[in-house]
This record gives structure tokens, sequence and C-alpha cells, in this order.
């Protein structure tokens, strides 16, 4: 995200850099989700344009763009580009079209550093690749493998490193002072105030 932020820096002031950015996100994600549909629903404008309304409305976007993190809403707009690049791939195969996706891996990659995150956004990648798979009757596990490799390769410069972290300092977490701190007394005094 700091890419963004620094590229954003010699455009705008800085007092607005972080604004510039959060709104570029609501609106990259607006432009994917009508993209996406478009794609899903065989050009149907109007419905396109109808979910991707409702993806920029809702009320619970406007709550996480209301006091913004910058981990979701790199995660909001990258998951429907995302989607849509992996589709494409999944439906056409091509060289061009794995590129694609490992420049919109690359774009957003600065939300899969939360391991939370990171899982969300492989279950959905889960559920499209299993889908396909179902469909084609197993004809396209190339492109899957290729997908996954893509993926993996993309993401190993964090994930690597935390796989050998939390194998290796598993230990540390309970032994970690707020967790020796927490006892029956502090939890039910965080109940009665929370």
């Amino acid at each position: 995200h700091l890419f963004y932020v620094w590229i954003l820096s010699y455009v705008v002031p800085d007092n607005l850099v972080r604004y510039v950015f959060v709104f570029l996100a609501h609106l990259v994600g607006g432009i994917g989700v009508y993209t996406l549909l478009q794609h899903l629903l065989k050009k149907s404008n109007w419905s396109a344009l109808a979910g991707a309304i409702l993806y920029l409305l809702n009320p619970i976007t406007i709550q996480m763009f209301y006091q913004p993190l910058e981990l979701f809403i790199i995660h909001y707009a990258g998951l429907p580009c995302l989607m849509l690049t992996l589709m494409r791939y999944l439906e056409d195969g091509g060289r061009r079209n794995l590129v694609w996706m490992a420049i919109v891996l690359l774009a957003f990659v600065s939300q899969n550093h939360v391991p939370t995150i990171f899982i969300v956004t492989m279950m959905a990648v889960g559920m499209l690749l299993l889908v396909s798979i179902i469909a084609s009757r197993g004809k396209n596990l190339k492109r899957i493998l290729a997908i996954a490799g893509v993926l993996l390769g993309i993401n190993s410069f964090w994930l690597l490193p935390y796989m050998v972290t939390t194998v290796s300092n598993a230990k540390v977490i309970p032994q970690a002072k707020m967790n020796l701190l927490s006892n029956p007394e502090v939890i039910l005094r965080n109940a009665e105030y929370g």
C-alpha cells in the first residue's frame, strides 16, 4: 500500500493522500464488480450496474469506509478484480490472462499479509476453482495448477516466513504477557464493560 501512497504523494497534496487512496479503492471495487457482473451476466449492463451500486453503497461498505483500515479497503477493491481475472483465465486460458491475473495479485498483495484475509481470499478462489473443476469435469487441471503456482509464488515472500515462524514459535503465543495476565476476573470485568 505504501507504493500507492508514494505515487499519490507526487500527484496530490500530502494531507489528501489517504483520502484519495480510500476513494480510489472504493471506485476500483465498484468498477471491478461492474466488470465482473458484466462478464457473468453476459453484457447485462443494467443488472451489472445495479450490482455495482449495491456493492458500492451497501451499509456494510459505508461502515467499512467510514473508518477505513487499508487492509480491508484493499481487499474490497481487489477481490472482484481477482475473481474476474481468474474466471477469464479458467474459461479462455492463455498466457495473457494468466499474466493479468498475476498483475492483479501483485497489485493487491498488501491485503494478504494478514492471514485471516488471505484465508478468506483463498476460500473465494477455492470455491471458484472447485466449481470450475466440477463444470469442466477435471479437464482444466493444468490451468488450476498454474493458478495455484502463481498464487503461491506471488505470496511466498510473506507466506513462507509466516509458516516457519508459526511452526517454530508456536509455544510463545500462550506465554505472551497478555495471555498470562488474563484471568477469570479480567474476563468478567471486560464482559461487564463490553
